[in-house]
């Protein structure tokens, strides 16, 4: 507004931009409620922190605090924040990028105004909450050996690439067709709710969440792949983004058709987009090939059976003994029966880092889960305490979420 000379179009647009601190409020909410339920104690400065936004911020900090033997602590606390960081970059930063993206390209104000700078931090903000999610699920999943900074930077890659030629195709199209870019990502949403039920994921039982939890699914899906589906993924994301490269080019090419004459627009917007979408082809595959925790049985997988053969594939050579040290598995264990046997009145179920854990390994399956982790691994996520009963006593675990704050 003021770079432009008092335009009241951008003054409209500064104003809606404030709105976004709307749906912030959400991730807050809910990082107040998990330290409740963690054990946290309710005082006036953990409620104003929250008001100011910086609830995500204060796990963060407290993450770097952690001390180094509270293993199941540093895990968890690294799920939280992550878990929570993603949820405000898709509710708060994703509709702030796509308002930058729709200001540089749909407007005259220019890519040497102030909204180039705020749609570059926008775009590196949601990628590095994407990367942050990825990381801590690596970190919770076993079989999985923790990422690398090399693995960090290329994933950061690979979704900066396809995000930014994601959104500036979309605006592109809005710039020739405007409300019409309504319809475009109403059919895409449909697609991919449809696509999500077809997948008939298990995170969720309750069958109204799990329909909210498709159509949520669907509506992310528009702009970025998110797996939530148990087993090898790389069919699922070949398949993605061929669909979202097809699409990209289709409306590429329908704005560009539309250019009343030859300009650098014509040339090298177009050009552009597809050399972020290349780049992030090419992260993606350098990723799957060289810094994946299981890149060297994939390459092989599909070295000697094909793709197909290679997506059929389920499991791990690596235990969660070779992922972290052996003190990892000291701190908590069930006695007197596994999680199975715990009754379904149990309010554990119902705790977020239960829900965490569901999502880093993509299934609701306790009898997966728990072949995964193993004696003690998963109890020790979930705060179980070691106890001793009588035999004729009934087994009534009790829960203990033990964090250091």
């Amino acid at each position: 507004y003021l770079w432009v000379g008092h335009n009241y179009c951008y003054a409209h647009l500064a104003g809606f931009t404030a709105l976004f601190l709307v749906p912030g409020w959400g991730p807050q909410w809910l990082s107040y409620l998990w330290y409740l339920s963690d054990g946290r104690i309710r005082r006036k400065s953990l409620t104003w922190t929250h008001i100011l936004h910086l609830g995500i911020f204060k796990r963060l900090w407290e993450c770097m605090r952690l001390p180094d033997e509270d293993v199941y602590g540093e895990i968890m606390q690294q799920a939280d924040v992550s878990a929570l960081r993603l949820f405000e970059a898709l509710v708060v930063t994703l509709p702030e990028t796509l308002l930058q993206t729709y200001v540089l390209i749909c407007t005259d104000i220019g890519i040497k105004s102030p909204a180039s700078v705020c749609f570059v931090v926008c775009l590196l903000s949601l990628a590095w909450a994407l990367v942050l999610y990825a990381r801590a699920c690596s970190l919770i999943r076993p079989g999985h050996l923790q990422m690398t900074p090399a693995a960090i930077l290329c994933r950061l890659l690979w979704r900066v690439s396809m995000l930014g030629s994601r959104f500036a195709v979309l605006m592109l199209f809005t710039r020739i067709f405007k409300q019409w870019i309504l319809g475009v990502i109403g059919v895409h949403w449909l697609g991919a709710t449809f696509w999500m039920v077809s997948q008939q994921t298990d995170i969720i039982r309750s069958t109204s969440r799990w329909r909210l939890f498709n159509l949520v699914l669907g509506a992310i899906h528009i702009f970025l792949f998110l797996n939530v589906k148990y087993g090898q993924s790389r069919c699922r994301i070949a398949g993605f983004y061929l669909a979202m490269f097809l699409e990209n080019a289709f409306l590429l090419l329908a704005s560009s058709w539309l250019f009343s004459m030859v300009s650098w627009d014509t040339v090298a917007i177009p050009a552009a987009v597809f050399c972020s979408f290349l780049i992030g082809v090419i992260a993606l595959v350098l990723y799957y090939r060289f810094l994946h925790p299981k890149s060297f049985e994939i390459f092989q997988s599909i070295r000697h059976r094909g793709i197909s053969g290679a997506c059929m594939e389920r499991g791990s050579t690596l235990s969660l003994e070779e992922k972290v040290t052996p003190t990892f598995h000291r701190h908590a264990t069930l006695s007197g029966g596994t999680l199975m046997d715990l009754p379904i009145q149990w309010e554990g179920w119902k705790h977020h880092h239960w829900l965490l854990i569901r999502l880093a390994l993509k299934t609701g399956d306790v009898a997966k889960i728990w072949s995964a982790y193993g004696e003690g691994g998963l109890a020790g996520l979930m705060g179980l305490s070691e106890e001793v009963h009588s035999p004729d006593e009934p087994y009534i675990p009790r829960v203990c979420y033990l964090h250091h704050y």
